[in-house]
């Protein structure tokens, strides 16, 4: 009875198991940040489907409605 709390203890500090707890919470922070730039810089936004992607547009473009739509 002892030894199963134990066994349970060594599974979740083996190496593996951290190398995938990190490896999780790695994708758990990339993902947001990945679908984040896909969504400002993405084609809807370069067609002006959100206020960012207009003025990452107006970047490109060199125009200053970027700057007045602020």
């Amino acid at each position: 009875m002892l030894l199963r709390p134990l066994m349970r203890g060594f599974v979740f500090a083996s190496p593996a198991f951290l190398i995938l707890g990190m490896r999780a919470r790695l994708f758990l922070l990339v993902r947001p940040v990945g679908l984040w730039l896909v969504w400002s810089f993405g084609p809807g936004a370069m067609r002006g489907g959100n206020r960012w992607g207009e003025r990452y547009q107006g970047v490109l473009d060199g125009t200053i409605k970027w700057y007045v739509r602020l």
